[in-house]
């Protein structure tokens, strides 16, 4: 009693294990989707009720932790994780244009916790001077990067939504606000390479490809190299460039002499 009331930070915690649950679900949707799209002999009926049931668990999980991030949110309306989990859990559900203004919110709550701990920074060092140790310095800066690091990842999945929505100048804002964080992010090259394309911008999408493949790794990340590769070839063909990847046909062979 003497705390008070701690409700809302139980409930945010309930709404987070709700989040987590989800997400677990949501996996495993894109994982059975991925496969029925490798194999089409892998979609069959038994399959397809395996997906819309893992949806419906997803989205019975979403719609129990809305409730509890909108308590939160009524508590303390700069709540990072309240805003994080109603744009996550509001885009996971199709519910774009709410989730898109959350997500919007974020980023500038995330911007926002990057200048205060540069600000505490600098006011510990002015305070502490050459006293200022290296894990002092470390702490703050790790603060800023954990901060910097969840912007990214907001961008990212807001460029996904605007491109899958074919909103595709949006989408080139989103990745190349991530790209502005960690110019060597993969993910948002091969996307942002796939939003130029869209807007006709063919060398530039050539070379975010290019500078995507050299980024990756050939084995561990095979089958998504596979699909930039073609990416890349088309680009290069739609740029009036020469493909890389593309194989020749073999030549034919020659014709028996007439006799």
């Amino acid at each position: 009693p003497e705390l008070g009331d701690r409700r809302h930070e139980v409930q945010g915690t309930l709404a987070m294990t709700y989040q987590d649950l989800a997400d677990f679900y949501d996996r495993d949707v894109r994982r059975l989707e991925e496969r029925m799209a490798r194999d089409s002999e892998a979609e069959t009926p038994e399959v397809r009720q395996q997906v819309q049931t893992q949806i419906a668990k997803r989205n019975e999980l979403l719609t129990k932790a809305i409730p509890l991030w909108e308590a939160g949110l009524a508590k303390r309306d700069d709540n990072p994780y309240a805003i994080a989990g109603l744009g996550k859990a509001y885009l996971m559900l199709g519910q774009d244009e709410q989730g898109i203004e959350y997500s919007r919110r974020y980023v500038q709550v995330a911007r926002a916790s990057q200048l205060g701990w540069r600000k505490k920074m600098k006011q510990w060092e002015d305070e502490v001077g050459k006293g200022v140790t290296t894990e002092q310095r470390e702490f703050f800066v790790r603060k800023i990067q954990e901060a910097r690091q969840n912007e990214l990842k907001v961008h990212l999945m807001l460029g996904t939504v605007h491109m899958r929505r074919e909103e595709y100048q949006l989408a080139l804002d989103e990745f190349n606000a991530v790209l502005e964080i960690d110019p060597a992010t993969p993910a948002a090259l091969v996307e942002r390479g796939q939003a130029e394309a869209k807007l006709g911008r063919y060398q530039e999408a050539v070379a975010d490809i290019e500078a995507y493949l050299k980024l990756t790794d050939p084995e561990r990340q095979r089958a998504a190299r596979a699909k930039a590769a073609d990416l890349l070839d088309r680009y290069r063909r739609m740029a009036g460039m020469t493909p890389v990847f593309e194989k020749t046909a073999p030549p034919a062979p020659a014709l028996p002499a007439s006799r």
